[in-house]
């Protein structure tokens, strides 16, 4: 188990949650698998084309914080969603417009879980050995949120290229 941050759509309040991670060797590659089906997993009010399985989300890889003079953080955040949550009919994230006091310059729909990475990501519904998340990994989480398609700051803040 981890910590991860939980962002539910229907509710004002973030929320620290544990979500079942399992460790899994392949072909000389640990990594962690992590399970957020059962926050990804509420598609009834979706456009019916949208229902059923949402898998664990589509990540967004967040390394420095854009907001905070580009500084680059000690772990990789991992910050997952619906990847259709702009046309699948997902409600505005209460959460999220909460956490960022109706600043954020992107409308985020749907719930959003956030994990912290100890090592790059080795495949889509993976985490390669999780850690966890703490109030530090959530003003950068946050501050991605506010700050992702700002002017001068682009839609790629938070997940610039790092050498």
């Amino acid at each position: 188990m981890r910590r991860a941050i939980w962002f539910p759509e229907n509710e004002p309040d973030v929320k620290f949650i544990w979500v079942p991670v399992t460790r899994i060797s392949e072909e000389g590659e640990d990594y962690d698998r992590v399970d957020l089906k059962a926050y990804f997993a509420d598609t009834a009010e979706l456009k019916p084309e949208f229902r059923g399985y949402q898998g664990n989300g589509r990540p967004l890889t967040v390394n420095v914080n854009a907001l905070r003079g580009n500084r680059r953080l000690g772990s990789a955040i991992d910050i997952r969603h619906r990847e259709t949550f702009s046309i699948d009919g997902s409600k505005r994230n209460q959460a999220v417009f909460s956490a960022t006091k109706g600043r954020s310059c992107h409308e985020w729909r749907g719930p959003m879980v956030a994990l912290k990475e100890k090592k790059n990501r080795v495949a889509y519904d993976t985490c390669s050995f999780c850690d966890d998340m703490d109030v530090a990994g959530l003003r950068d989480v946050v501050d991605y949120l506010t700050g992702y398609g700002a002017p001068g700051l682009g839609w790629w803040v938070g997940s610039k290229d790092l050498e």
